[in-house]
């Protein structure tokens, strides 16, 4: 049966000055090398480390490094199961040295003398453990006393001596006892006086040495939020940045127990995740609590991966968010985040983090079953802000202001307190949301003053809102009209109050009585506006009556039958080209004619130009040219180009009435035709006559590019062939040997690609 691995305690010599953070060392008691106590004394748990240092060895020699060479030893090879044996099993076999070192059941020694095989760590290994054994393994059985004796590790530290033994080789195994100082250099030698069990000197001690570095302490090195930060969001993280690697990659994203380490004033209950290797991110279960001050301590006993603890301990604090009222609705004012006067927190802009600023963007009345709305930036005590929220009639109805002008607000109607009740939900980001619901209608043209007293509390807070938040709101007031508009496409009606769609439909009459009309209400059961779209007559005055039967989403009606009358304004000066598209072909065998329309104009100046097949392409890419410029960046403009005649035509025409000129297009202005080509033409009018949205000194304008010829085309192609046909369109018949070319656009830039003839 074999023994159990033993182990002797080393004491401690040459310890280095002692650094905040690092383990204590004890006093020196001797110089240069480690040397055995007497009696010495047993370490209860070394056998498990040096269990675990063999696994290792066995294992295909792990971290252990041949740092020698002796052509007669097997070195510079990992030592196999076979050459550095397990504890266990039924051939290795251990002595305890006690007062004795040699063994009592000893196999016959080797013939030649000790060589070692190897050491571990490897020479210069970084980030130690600090409780990290060093090995050294042998080819044969040991003298433990003098192989001890020989070991020496520089600076000199505290440790254990423990021995793994087989029939055919040993590992001596050293052990620190309290660990090795953070951030530190060692190294590692054994002498020649090491022996055998045959009493044979160790035959390659000088090529037995190694060094390494142990782990350097880790320190926070960055908090979130950032120490002494303040106005923090009650749904915020807190996060701690590590100068090294704390966990194993494999731990990454689980949750972790710090065991106390990491301590938080007032407590906090949550979870820690470790979102990366120097990463620790605590998740508070219920948030934080508005308006408190918090300390963070991380304390140095923080272990990482190696079971180093912290170099001292870390502390940093916080402030986060008091309470404070964000949002509002509904209210009379458009609300302004910088009025102390009216805002609670009287703390200037209020936004919060996924929330926007204080205040409420509506502004208008509301009807008698409306809810009254408050968000806060942080959950709430919700007994708290009932008990110290109020709505009471304070008047009658105020018309809706663009800004809080700070006057004094007046006192509440007698028994006017509203009743109601309370439901909350969540917000945007930390925000939650209280909605009031009155118990019965409120009172309709009559302004409300709401409250939100200055103890409401955040939630598990003691800090209210420091100040009352009061703001006014306003019911409907009578229905009525409170604007009309008369446009060349219809009539368009505003009401004070958000009306039923339906109850308009059929009880409004225009006159001059409408052509055709359509409106609004089909698109909605309810709207504050209503539009009747038509075609009105310019400078014409119109009459509008609506029906007393309309009625608000109140129920509210109006009161008398209203008649509003009103004028289209004048037709703006226009010009087009009737039938045409902007692109048009003329047959060669016809006149050319085209159908020119003006409004409100006194003169029209026509330009026609002759093209090129390149610039005709370029302009027919451009859907819609101009006299003055082009559509395209690059490519042919008609202001770069002569025209080949220009022309003026004065107009009488009386005002908004339309005006149609036949135009026969030619080059010298006597012939009825153009000759075969490429073509464009522009129609302008007079200057002086301005679009009402365009900042051009130009009249407007109305563009054609157009091709004149003998034959029609028809084109079919796909991605690699193209088929045309030409037919003469004064015959009827195919248009034989005709010259066909086909063109692409880049950037208003023509490319003729391909080219061919039709059939003979």
């Amino acid at each position: 049966m074999s023994q159990q691995p033993h182990d002797h305690q080393t004491e401690s010599f040459n310890p280095q000055p002692q650094s905040e953070g690092t383990p204590p060392m004890p006093p020196p008691t001797a110089i240069g090398t480690i040397v055995p106590p007497d009696p010495p004394r047993r370490n209860p748990n070394l056998p498990i480390i040096i269990a675990l240092a063999a696994l290792l060895l066995v294992a295909g020699g792990v971290g252990l490094y041949f740092a020698f060479n002796n052509s007669g030893s097997k070195v510079n090879s990992v030592v196999n199961a076979n050459q550095t044996p397990s504890v266990g099993g039924s051939n290795p076999t251990s002595t305890s040295a006690g007062s004795n070192p040699t063994n009592t059941s000893a196999p016959p020694a080797p013939a030649g003398p000790p060589v070692a095989l190897g050491i571990s760590p490897a020479p210069d290994t970084r980030n130690i453990p600090p409780q990290a054994p060093v090995a050294v393994t042998f080819n044969q059985r040991m003298e433990h006393t003098s192989t001890e004796a020989a070991f020496k590790i520089e600076p000199a530290v505290q440790g254990n001596f423990g021995w793994v033994e087989s029939q055919q080789a040993s590992t001596l195994v050293f052990t620190p006892a309290v660990g090795y100082r953070p951030g530190t250099s060692y190294k590692v030698s054994l002498s020649s006086t090491a022996k055998s069990l045959g009493q044979q000197l160790l035959t390659n001690a000088d090529k037995v040495s190694t060094s390494f570095q142990t782990v350097a302490l880790a320190e926070v090195f960055r908090a979130i939020p950032a120490p002494d930060s303040k106005d923090i969001p009650t749904d915020a993280t807190i996060a701690l940045q590590f100068t090294r690697p704390m966990i194993p990659l494999t731990t990454v994203g689980k949750q972790q127990d710090v065991a106390g380490n990491v301590t938080f004033d007032p407590p906090l209950a949550g979870r820690f995740v470790w979102l990366g290797t120097t990463e620790l991110q605590f998740q508070p279960q219920n948030g934080l609590i508005g308006g408190t001050n918090y300390k963070v301590t991380v304390h140095k006993q923080l272990q990482d991966q190696f079971g180093a603890t912290l170099a001292k301990d870390y502390s940093f604090g916080f402030t986060t968010a008091s309470p404070r009222v964000v949002y509002v609705y509904p209210t009379d004012q458009k609300i302004d985040a910088n009025d102390p006067s009216f805002y609670g927190s009287g703390s200037g802009n209020n936004s919060d983090s996924g929330i926007g600023g204080p205040g409420s963007d509506y502004i208008g009345n509301v009807g008698p079953n409306s809810p009254i709305v408050v968000t806060f930036n942080q959950p709430m005590d919700h007994d708290s802000v009932q008990s110290n929220f109020r709505v009471e009639a304070i008047g009658p109805g105020a018309q809706p202001q663009r800004a809080f002008s700070g006057q004094h607000l007046a006192a509440p109607l007698a028994q006017s307190s509203v009743s109601g009740a309370f439901a909350w939900g969540a917000g945007v980001g930390p925000a939650e949301v209280m909605t009031f619901t009155p118990g019965s209608p409120l009172t309709l043209n009559t302004q409300f003053r709401a409250t939100v007293g200055a103890g409401a509390k955040p939630k598990g807070g003691s800090i209210g809102l420091g100040k009352d938040y009061v703001w006014t709101f306003s019911t409907f007031p009578p229905l009525a009209v409170a604007d009309v508009k008369f446009g060349p496409d219809g009539i368009d009606l505003t009401f004070n109050n958000p009306i039923k769609l339906d109850s308009i439909k059929s009880n409004w009459q225009v006159q001059p009585q409408l052509t055709y009309s359509s409106t609004n209400a089909a698109y909605g059961s309810s709207s504050d506006s209503f539009s009747i779209y038509s075609h009105l007559a310019p400078s014409t005055r119109y009459t509008l009556t609506l029906s007393g039967a309309i009625v608000d989403v109140a129920g509210q009606k109006l009161a008398t039958p209203y008649t509003k009358s009103g004028a289209t304004p004048s037709a703006l000066p226009s010009v087009n080209i009737l039938g045409t598209n902007g692109q048009a072909s003329f047959n060669h065998g016809q006149p050319t004619n085209i159908y020119v329309g003006s409004v409100n104009g006194k003169q029209l100046n026509y330009y026609l130009w002759k093209l090129d097949a390149p610039s005709f392409v370029s302009l027919v890419s451009q859907y819609g040219v101009s006299l003055h410029g082009g559509n395209a960046k690059n490519g042919i403009q008609l202001a770069n180009l002569k025209p080949a005649r220009t022309w003026q035509q004065g107009l009488n025409t009386a005002k908004d009435q339309p005006n149609v000129t036949k135009l026969g297009l030619s080059l010298d202005g006597k012939a009825d035709r153009l000759p075969p080509g490429y073509y464009a033409f522009v129609a302008e009018l007079d200057r002086g006559n301005y679009l009402v949205n365009s900042p051009d000194q130009f009249g407007q304008e109305a563009s054609l590019v157009f091709v004149v010829g003998d034959s029609a085309l028809t084109m079919k192609a796909s991605s690699n062939e193209a088929l045309v046909w030409a037919v003469n369109q004064n015959t009827g018949k195919p248009s034989a040997n005709l010259p066909i070319r086909l063109a692409s656009v880049s950037n208003g830039v023509s490319n003729f690609f391909a080219a061919g003839h039709t059939d003979a």
